[in-house]
């Protein structure tokens, strides 16, 4: 369950399942650990 301040959970898990499938996850993920 989500708190009350997001979207509808279908609009987060788009927004999730599309980040994924272009990699930005793995971006930020990326860049986070360089600046560590």
């Amino acid at each position: 369950m989500l708190p009350d301040c997001f979207p509808p959970w279908g609009t987060v898990y788009h927004y999730f399942r599309l980040w994924q499938r272009t990699g930005l996850w793995v971006r930020l993920h990326r860049a986070a650990y360089a600046l560590a």
